[in-house]
């Protein structure tokens, strides 16, 4: 198994509390250091604010890869080696702008999926705008997160118009 970096991706030993905002946990555990500690993938909105993130991992004495020359080197010489149990994070925002506007059986419906969603093992639900956007995280469970975001994708399609 082999790991390529994408541009504006990282490995590091960092914590995920270093993280600022624009920086996304990709995958936990993906790979060990020499010292047994893990290593996640994490990736950047931007260049800039990569390069932001990078010198704070630094600023701790966080190991951190961010070209795929020195991961390959570190990988080839047994520095760094690959787990066999990668953690996959999956994030989906969902927006719902005209919620205010929809009839109160429907936004019922919405309240009831997002106190389902809050309540469910393994769900982080961060609700945004007063309730008009949340944003989905699921680490770990793919099918889990295919359920959650298919519970909440209902409410982004347009509601048939009511003859009138």
């Amino acid at each position: 198994m082999s790991l390529t970096l994408a541009a504006r991706q990282c490995l590091t030993t960092a914590p995920e509390d270093y993280d600022y905002c624009w920086a996304k946990t990709l995958t936990l555990n993906v790979a060990n250091d020499g010292r047994g500690r893990s290593m996640r993938l994490v990736e950047n909105e931007d260049d800039w604010h990569f390069r932001q993130q990078i010198m704070r991992y630094g600023s701790g004495l966080h190991l951190t890869i961010d070209r795929q020359d020195e991961l390959d080197k570190q990988l080839e010489y047994g520095l760094i080696t690959l787990t066999d149990c990668p953690v996959h994070v999956y994030r989906q925002s969902f927006e719902f702008p005209r919620a205010y506007r929809w009839p109160d059986d429907r936004l019922d419906q919405l309240r009831e999926a997002v106190q389902l969603l809050e309540h469910t093992e393994g769900v982080q639900l961060e609700t945004l705008d007063g309730g008009l956007a949340y944003r989905l995280e699921i680490r770990g469970d793919c099918e889990l997160f295919r359920e959650a975001a298919a519970s909440l994708s209902v409410f982004e399609r347009q509601p048939e118009r009511q003859p009138s």
